[in-house]
């Protein structure tokens, strides 16, 4: 491991024969990624750094297509937000009904914890992980999932210049500079991404914010009450019905914002607690019966539980950025012939380093 913390890994240490299969496996927590033609070997480079608690990176890439799909969402434990600012080479792509196209200059926003596909030249891109808590605080709760910062934007620029900045300082920033920086660095972003999708705001608007913050915490924390609703939302924070649902358009509506969130808890439960009857946790996150849970589950995943629960365990326990960093070094290590001893990130947030 170096002093800097750096993680680096590359397709070019691998023999021909298994570099798809290594960048899918790297690629496991964010998406599925499959070859724009049959018969591509899919490449390409990565150099990322852990600083506080979020991780930026530049990776070159060739020509790809990459799928999260809702089974993937539910699946694994990844729940923040990328920023990616292409250099070069060209993106397009549907964010859950918002399309998308990236060009050279262009900054996109995704929410890992909603479905997306897009498709990409080769090319080169900063990206920025970052934790989904202080995006939502500046937006309130709205949905900035397939966002895009337009080149020369005076928004753009700034954040454009702060990514260069971290992929520059990276390999030598102390992690004691790393976390003094944290929270200005992301506060500054988020209120980027929120004025590019807002424009100015009144103190009403920052009010409403408050008021969505507040909901999505107490929804969050109450998924195992069967009573959790519209009705209880209004009652508890004495607002009307149509007030309630115009807060929270991007997910289609509260009472679908709480169904999600129950379905995406279920699903891995259904994992973590094998042995645990399907109806028990259909309880377990307020659903009144396994037929109504059996119904909810299959149209939103394409599948039954008993079905979810024989596929594969969560993709990669990514929990948190630090968790997405041993991820990526475990899966360099599998399937590089030569590489250094793999310390995990410990609570000083240290990142690792992975060569060929």
């Amino acid at each position: 491991m170096s002093a800097s913390g750096m993680i680096s890994v590359s397709t070019d240490s691998i023999e021909s024969r298994h570099r798809t299969d290594f960048w899918r496996s790297l690629s496991a927590p964010f998406y599925d990624v499959s070859p724009v033609v049959d018969g591509q070997v899919i490449e390409g480079r990565l150099a990322s750094r852990l600083l506080g608690s979020f991780m930026v990176g530049k990776r070159q890439f060739d020509a790809r297509e990459n799928l999260r799909d809702r089974a993937r969402v539910a699946q694994g434990d990844m729940d923040g937000y990328q920023l990616e600012l292409f250099l070069d080479g060209s993106l397009t792509g549907d964010c859950d009904g918002t399309d998308m196209r990236l060009d050279p200059g262009d900054i996109g926003v995704f929410d890992y914890a909603r479905p997306h596909r897009t498709r990409q030249t080769a090319g080169t891109s900063l990206m920025l992980y970052m934790p989904r808590d202080r995006v939502d605080a500046a937006t309130g709760g709205r949905s900035v999932h397939g966002t895009v910062l337009r080149a020369h934007g005076p928004g753009t620029r700034l954040v454009a210049s702060i990514l260069h900045g971290l992929a520059d300082v990276m390999p030598d920033m102390p992690d004691r500079d790393a976390m003094t920086i944290d929270s200005a660095m992301i506060d500054l972003i988020a209120a980027s991404i929120a004025g590019q999708q807002s424009g100015t705001e009144d103190s009403a608007g920052a009010v409403q914010r408050i008021l969505q913050r507040e909901i999505l915490a107490f929804i969050r924390a109450n998924l195992a009450d069967p009573d959790l609703g519209p009705d209880m939302l209004v009652y508890r924070f004495r607002i009307s019905r149509a007030h309630l649902y115009r807060m929270f358009p991007g997910h289609g509506g509260v009472a679908r914002l709480i169904r999600e969130e129950r379905l995406k808890h279920a699903w891995r439960d259904l994992h973590r607690h094998r042995s645990r009857a399907i109806t028990a946790i259909a309880y377990d996150y307020g659903f009144s019966s396994g037929n109504q849970f059996l119904r909810a589950f299959r149209a939103r995943y394409g599948l039954t539980p008993s079905q979810a629960r024989q596929q594969p365990g969560p993709v990669a326990a990514c929990t948190g950025v630090a968790g997405l960093a041993t991820h990526i070094a475990r899966s360099a290590a599998h399937h590089l012939s030569a590489q250094l001893p793999i310390p995990l990130p410990g609570r000083n947030g240290r990142s690792l380093l992975v060569q060929g």
